[in-house]
């Protein structure tokens, strides 16, 4: 039996029969997303278990006939038998192992709650010979014996469990703790069940499997284990299989072309994308796989979602790129030498950053905006020759084709072996750049810390504070830095339910810490935090760079934007970030184990965005995602009493300043880029298009300040 996306095939010996949703009975899992595959499991008598990731129930197939949906209480993610075929168990996705007895047509449900179940989140099942049942999780492997009772077994670090084989000649339990297009790259382990004995094998040059993901493992009847890593090459490949010998600890690759099967020449594996815009109005979506970039333009007001052929250009031929971003419209690629800037017109210019034996991991600009003048501040993290963890900031110059030299941050007190992740934004109230790290220190204790830097001189960072931390965070940090004071604000994921946000007291200048949990459906159960990022949206009277989050509400998998920072009033009048959550759903809905590693909201008008998400199962588009709701009143906030504000606001001719205090003032459109310099306390808006738009100003005592400004 095999596995298809909208169907089963069967092979009898001779033939292939195919049956589709579309010419079988065939039901099961057909209103669900195809983002997996349908699963089959044999029963002991022939007789086929169909089920589907998401789905509550199963469907049998039996002697060439499909029967009736069985719906159940549950999301089956694993089924198997007993030897003898009279009881079957079904892995259930959050609440526990279910027991059929097929006799009586009667289910029992064991749980933490009623057994010594270690976890209810199941992953994976395997029967032994002796009819002894193990079952993977979260955090390691429980098992159910003949007289029915439960044990556990996990590795003094818990790693999760994604499938189970056994090693017929001794028992061993050879378990998968990856999954590719994931988070999860703890490679794999061989367990000795009754010792509870893990040796887990990751990539760290200690073996010859070296790998942190696979796809796939299986003891064979030899007791040699075959093991599978992912296909995520766009380069032609047969993908490959490995035989294990565990006593040596050896490897050889095996041939599994032997029928000489037609090669795939190409993925659907992006490793990253970004967007830049066009003069004619128009978004071009840059992404790479590999070697090559691959450019489309759509229209984000007409697009049905039928892309049109991508020009495809390798910008640095035999070598792989990493990172993409845009600036300028530029797409900004990075190599391991350093980064090519590709203009509108695909002409690439060279920056190098002369680090010797760097393997990068990623590169972020220090803004969500176009930068200023042709300047663009790079922060870059990659490995040295000993796989080290370092961080560099760099200045680059695309009018004079120059960067500057790499400056490594984040050094203080800093364990290199270990993982540090950052956020940085710029703070357009001091015009610092401001980055936040999480990193072990030389004592093995987990940090953060704040730098600060001045964003045009680029010069020595600052450490404001160094402070405990309770844990890595899932996601790299997010710092939000408020416009019109000198407030700024940290983000960290510590759990998947979890949103904290540091801020200071104004007055202490003491740290703030505060939890936020989601439950944006109402139904008891906390959602789950998938991805974060920075996007430019209009706040009110400023630009806001708001904490964006894609949120899985619980059964049911529905993708949903939440700002979890805001900019409001104090008691003295003063604009401040503050920790309210609001959004809006996206109507987008994504499979539970989705990974999320980037995305992007675009702004094409004043209330119409285009969201790119770059998914383990590929790139998701929708425009038409209405921003309204994520932004404050039109009307303007005084943010001090003595402040000018602008009238008329909406005005389709003139404006003036309330006041006669202004030194000078800019206008820009809403995603950052400049618009004109207003000369004078009165102004004309005839010349700019309908729309909203951002008025800074300088006061004559130095203060900066930001108002909507709305062109009717």
């Amino acid at each position: 039996a095999l596995s298809l996306k909208d169907g089963i095939a069967i092979y009898d010996g001779l033939a292939v029969t195919v049956y589709r949703y579309d010419n079988s009975n065939l039901t099961i899992g057909e209103s669900t997303p195809q983002f997996f595959n349908l699963q089959v499991d044999y029963a002991k008598d022939g007789s086929l278990y169909i089920h589907k990731e998401g789905t509550f129930g199963y469907q049998k197939f039996n002697n060439g006939s499909f029967e009736a949906e069985m719906v159940t209480s549950f999301r089956p993610k694993d089924v198997a038998e007993n030897s003898n075929g009279t009881k079957a168990y079904f892995a259930g996705d959050n609440n526990g192992l279910w027991e059929l007895d097929k006799s009586t047509d009667t289910w029992t449900n064991y749980t933490t709650s009623n057994s010594d179940l270690f976890q209810n989140a199941l992953t994976s099942l395997c029967f032994d010979s002796a009819d002894n049942l193990y079952m993977g999780n979260y955090q390691g492997i429980d098992k159910l014996d003949t007289a029915g009772t439960f044990t556990s077994c996990n590795d003094i670090s818990p790693i999760p469990v994604f499938e189970i084989s056994i090693n017929p000649l001794n028992g061993d339990l050879l378990v998968r703790n990856s999954q590719p297009s994931s988070a999860n790259i703890f490679g794999l382990s061989i367990v000795d069940f009754d010792s509870c004995t893990w040796t887990n094998y990751r990539e760290d040059d200690t073996n010859c499997l070296n790998k942190d993901v696979y796809s796939a493992c299986s003891y064979g009847g030899n007791g040699l284990a075959y093991v599978v890593p992912p296909y995520v090459s766009s380069i032609a490949d047969i993908g490959s299989v490995y035989e294990f010998t565990v006593p040596t600890e050896s490897c050889s690759e095996i041939d599994i072309n032997y029928l000489n099967a037609p090669v795939a020449i190409n993925a659907n594996v992006i490793t990253d994308f970004a967007i830049r815009e066009k003069a004619n109005g128009n978004l071009e979506m840059g992404f790479h796989r590999t070697n090559d970039l691959h450019m489309v333009e759509i229209d984000p007001t007409t697009f049905n979602g039928s892309l049109p052929n991508a020009t495809t250009i390798t910008p640095y031929p035999g070598n792989y790129v990493y990172s993409l971003l845009n600036d300028n419209n530029y797409f900004i690629v990075e190599t391991n030498e350093g980064w090519i800037f590709i203009d509108e017109n695909n002409v690439s210019t060279t920056f190098n950053h002369n680090i010797p034996d760097y393997l990068p991991i990623v590169t972020k600009k220090t803004t969500k905006y176009d930068s200023d003048n042709g300047i663009i501040n790079i922060i870059h993290k990659g490995f040295d020759a000993a796989f080290n963890y370092r961080v560099y900031k760099t200045q680059c110059n695309t009018i004079t084709g120059i960067c500057s030299p790499s400056e490594e941050i984040f050094t203080n007190d800093r364990d290199l072996t270990q993982n540090i992740l950052f956020g940085v934004e710029e703070d357009l109230n001091t015009n610092e750049v401001v980055a936040v790290g999480v990193k072990t220190n030389s004592s093995g204790n987990v940090k953060r810390t704040e730098l600060r830097w001045s964003k045009s001189l680029n010069d020595m960072p600052l450490t404001l504070w160094d402070e405990d931390h309770p844990l890595y965070p899932l996601f790299d940090c997010i710092v939000v830095a408020a416009s019109v004071s000198a407030d700024d604000a940290s983000i960290y994921i510590p759990d998947e339910n979890t949103i904290q946000v540091r801020t200071e007291d104004p007055n202490s200048g003491n740290p703030v810490i505060i939890d936020n949990t989601l439950d944006v459906n109402d139904d008891g159960t906390l959602d789950v935090v998938k991805a974060t990022g920075n996007a430019v949206i209009t706040e009110g009277d400023v630009i806001g760079l708001a904490f964006i989050g894609f949120i899985e509400q619980s059964n049911e998998g529905f993708a949903r934007i939440i700002k979890a920072i805001d900019q409001e009033l104090n008691s003295n009048n003063q604009q401040r970030i503050t920790t309210n959550v609001s959004g809006i759903d996206v109507n987008i809905k994504l499979p539970s184990n989705v990974f999320i590693p980037k995305f992007e909201l675009i702004l094409y008008n004043s209330t119409e965005a285009l969201l790119a998400i770059l998914t383990s199962y590929g790139l998701l588009i929708k425009t038409g995602v209405d921003v309204s709701q994520l932004t404050l009143s039109t009307e303007d906030t005084i943010v001090k009493n003595n402040e000018p504000l602008i009238y008329p606001n909406p005005s389709s001719n003139m404006v003036s300043f309330l006041g006669d205090t202004i030194a000078s003032a800019t206008i820009y459109d809403v995603n950052g880029r400049f618009i004109k310099d207003v000369k004078s306390s009165s102004f004309s808006v005839k010349d700019l298009a309908k729309g909203v738009y951002i008025l800074k100003a300088k006061t004559n005592t130095g203060a900066s300040i930001s108002r909507k400004l709305i062109k009717n």
